[in-house]
């Protein structure tokens, strides 16, 4: 009975297990075929980035050609305030020249004009403070000649990276200008050949207006030929493009059918992979069941020459009683264990279902030494109470 229900057991987990392979292959091509979307998305996005950028630097070519004749206009202007500035400094020079004239012409009237003279000499002070002015408004332009200088160097440097890209702009207009070239080369040639072709063609029509009488002879026979050829042609023409239609058809198919084919050979592919590592589960879940069944066949023979008690205990736990219920043999030697705390809560209701916790005690003999097995973290006062309680239990055997 045992065998039947493992080998029962072992079907449903091989038909779960192709269930799930199944659906796993199924979500893999519809994630292919997503992925497939999004690399074409993101194509066709980065395509139109390109475009945006392409069109942003043609703008900032423009732009740059915008700068260029502005920066011309302002060196231009800058050029014209220079000349200005010039005439002015001339004209200083020549008013400085002026009072130093006059200054000459009253000392040497100094001996007969005392007094004048004085006068004239408050007057030099005076001129020559305003000559003192001249001079540092002088110096004062001439530093700003200096930094409009400097600013035209830097107009200057800037117009000559500029001219650097109008004269890379040139050699690309002359490479295309010497295509171009090259092309127009070309159509004069084709044009001398097609004047070639027109003389060849004017002979060829001659010959031909001597034989159109021959022609229009056999015209008059050709005619009625020539109605049973169209008759026949349009037949052909029909089943041609019949012939043709099927022929797409077939090749549409064809490929439709060598697409099925490949998928279906790599669904293969993995069916097959998949079967072979199905078939060794299958093998290591039989061979498991073997020994499983072999250990229940053991533990039948030794219960029915081994009796087995069934004792209970009740135990305080964490927040209730909790009901602890072993099975042993008659030298008090555990051979399982189940714990019931319904009412204690998530944390110790896990810790004392938990696997590890109850092979704790399997093989142990009643009662049990409580420094023998471990309590679990987070639910030490559950788990404890299980101890205690095995701790007290006996088996007493008449």
């Amino acid at each position: 009975m045992n065998k039947k229900n493992t080998a029962a057991v072992t079907l449903a987990v091989i038909l779960v297990i192709v269930i799930a392979v199944c659906a796993w292959l199924g979500f893999r091509m519809k994630t292919e075929n997503d992925t497939l979307k999004t690399d074409a998305a993101e194509q066709a996005q980065t395509i139109a980035a390109l475009e945006a950028d392409k069109a942003a630097q043609a703008e900032t070519i423009a732009a740059l050609e915008s700068d260029k004749a502005t920066q011309a206009e302002t060196i231009t202007a800058l050029e014209s305030d220079k000349a200005t500035q010039a005439e002015t400094i001339t004209t200083m020079d020549a008013d400085k020249a002026a009072l130093t004239h006059s200054i000459a012409a009253l000392v040497s009237d100094s001996a007969e004009q005392a007094e004048t003279i004085s006068s004239v000499y408050a007057d030099k002070s005076s001129q020559s403070e305003t000559i003192a002015t001249l001079e540092a408004d002088k110096a004062l332009q001439a530093e700003t000649i200096t930094v409009l200088q400097a600013d035209n160097a830097a107009q200057a440097e800037t117009i000559t990276t500029l001219e650097a890209d109008n004269a890379a702009k040139a050699e690309t207009i002359a490479t295309q200008t010497e295509t171009i070239a090259t092309l127009e080369a070309d159509n004069a040639a084709q044009a001398e050949t097609i004047a070639t072709q027109t003389e060849t063609i004017t002979t060829l029509e001659a010959d031909k207006a001597a034989q159109a009488e021959t022609i229009t002879t056999l015209e008059a026979d050709k005619a009625a030929q020539a109605e049973t050829i169209a008759t026949q042609t349009e037949t052909i023409t029909t089943l041609e493009a019949d012939k043709a239609a099927q022929a797409e058809t077939i090749a549409a198919q064809a490929e439709a059918i060598a697409k099925q084919d490949a998928t279906m050979a790599a669904k293969a592919d993995n069916i097959a992979a998949n079967t072979e590592a199905l078939a060794q589960q299958a093998e290591t879940i039989a061979d498991q069941a073997e020994d499983l069944a072999e250990k229940d066949d053991t533990l039948a023979r030794y219960e029915a020459v081994t009796p087995v008690y069934s004792l209970c205990i009740g135990q305080r736990g964490y927040r209730s009683w909790i009901r602890v219920r072993v099975h042993a043999d008659k030298t008090g030697c555990i051979k399982d264990i189940t714990v019931e705390a319904k009412e204690e809560d998530e944390v110790g209701r896990n810790a004392v279902a938990d696997e590890a916790f109850l092979n704790q005690f399997v093989g142990k003999y009643l009662p049990i030494d409580p420094d023998e097995v471990d309590t679990v973290a987070g639910a030490t006062e559950t788990t404890q109470a299980v101890i205690d309680g095995l701790a007290r239990l006996q088996l007493k055997v008449n």
